[in-house]
């Protein structure tokens, strides 16, 4: 059993090999992330599967990204189109996460973070749900907040594979919204930062309405500012 404490490029090598001979103990999760990085660079985007890296909350926002652009996809990593949306999202994230860490933040006073509102187009098999929102939850399972996200399609597939929900159960329920209401709604999306919509061709103008109604009720806010 090996011991990383750190690592320059001139030990990358040996290190590999103690890894690859039965695994590593590093003396902190950062260097533990370096040499999966050089692992992962020496092995065209494949890491060994005993390779396992742990976050943590001294975790900078650019490791823990980096380290998941690097895992996704079953660990063949993102190409350009798909890092671009996965950035933002997490950036979104990153935001709003050092917004409710500052000292004078009022908790459940209401975000001045800029809403993030985008739209990610493709064919069909591009990797929108593998490459974009997989990757975004990952990042904030990583950061502590996958709680915080809600994932939406209008299919029960979709949002399965989304990892999600349909967004008739998200906004309560029937074309009428019957099983709904604004206890249903305030605990769906109180605390909320982030809404990832699978699919959104799919959804109709009314259903898309239903939604953001929910939405706005759950947050205390008027039908037309659903925002979070």
């Amino acid at each position: 059993m090996g011991c990383v404490v750190g690592w320059r490029w001139a030990a990358v090598t040996a290190a590999i090999d103690v890894l690859l001979a039965g695994g590593f103990v590093a003396s902190t999760e950062r260097a533990a992330a370096s040499l999966y990085a050089a692992i992962v660079r020496g092995q065209d985007g494949v890491a060994p599967a005993s390779t396992t890296v742990t976050i943590s909350e001294a975790w900078t926002h650019d490791e823990v990204l980096e380290l998941v652009i690097r895992e996704a996809c079953d660990g063949q990593g993102l190409n350009e189109d798909q890092v671009e949306p996965v950035k933002s999202v997490c950036a979104f994230l990153d935001r709003r996460l050092a917004e409710e860490f500052s000292p004078s933040f009022e908790q459940g006073a209401p975000s001045a973070v800029e809403p993030l509102r985008a739209c990610c187009l493709g064919e069909p098999g591009v990797g929108k749900t593998a490459g974009v929102i997989q990757p975004s939850l990952a990042y904030a399972e990583k950061r502590g907040v996958r709680h915080r996200l809600r994932v939406a399609a209008h299919t029960g597939n979709a949002a399965a594979l989304a990892g999600g929900s349909t967004t008739t159960t998200l906004h309560g329920g029937g074309m009428f919204g019957t099983k709904g209401g604004p206890a249903k709604d305030q605990a769906q999306w109180s605390d909320v930062m982030l809404l990832l919509v699978d699919e959104v061709s799919m959804i109709s103008a009314k259903e898309n309405g239903r939604l953001a109604k929910s939405v706005a009720s759950g947050r205390g806010l008027g039908v037309d500012k659903p925002n979070f």
